[in-house]
C-alpha cells in the first residue's frame, strides 16, 4: 500500500504544504502545524486517491486548525469531487487557486486533466468557461463531467 507523506516549504505569507500520495488511512501520519501569521497552500498535485478514512482525518485536521487561510491549488478530480459532496472537506474562506478538468476523446479512447488557474480560466462566484481540448489525432475531446455539478465549488 502507497502511504501518505508531505513536504512544506516556506514563503513571506504562505506555508505551502505539498501532499503526496492516498489520503486514506496513512493520513493519520499527518501532524503539520500551521504558522498563525500564514497563510497555508495545500498542492494536491501528486494526491493519487481519497477514501471515506481519508476524509475523515482530514476534516479532523482542519476542525483542530480553526482561523488558518487556506489555498487550494492543483486539486485533482478526486479532492474536486469531495470538495463538492463533503460540506466540511473545504472551509469557508478557502481560496482554489487552481483545479484539474478531465477531458475524453471518444475517437481514440484518450483521457486527459487540463489545469484550470484563477483568475486566467475562471473567476470565483462564477461557473468555468470550459476550454477546447484536442487529442494526440486533433480530434475535439469532450469534458468528462457534469460542468453544472463540477463546477458547483466555484459558486460557493
Amino acid at each position: 500500500m502507497n502511504k501518505f507523506s508531505y513536504k512544506t516549504t516556506d514563503e513571506i505569507n504562505f506555508t505551502n504544504v505539498l501532499l503526496e500520495g492516498p489520503i486514506n488511512e496513512t493520513f493519520a501520519v499527518f501532524d503539520y502545524r500551521p504558522n498563525r501569521d500564514k497563510s497555508v497552500r495545500f498542492d494536491f498535485q501528486k494526491v493519487t486517491t481519497i477514501n471515506s478514512m481519508g476524509i475523515r482525518y482530514w476534516i479532523s485536521w482542519l476542525h483542530r486548525n480553526p482561523g488558518t487561510a487556506f489555498h487550494f491549488r492543483n486539486c485533482p478530480v478526486c479532492i474536486v469531487d469531495q470538495i463538492n459532496n463533503v460540506s466540511d472537506f473545504m472551509p469557508s474562506g478557502t481560496t482554489v487557486e487552481s483545479f484539474y478538468v478531465p477531458y475524453y476523446s471518444e475517437h481514440t479512447g484518450e483521457e486527459k486533466h487540463d489545469l484550470y488557474i484563477l483568475k486566467k480560466d475562471y473567476n470565483l462566484g462564477q461557473v468555468a468557461k470550459i476550454k477546447e481540448m484536442n487529442d494526440s489525432q486533433g480530434n475535439k475531446m469532450e469534458i468528462d463531467i457534469y460542468p453544472q455539478k463540477y463546477f458547483k465549488f466555484l459558486l460557493k
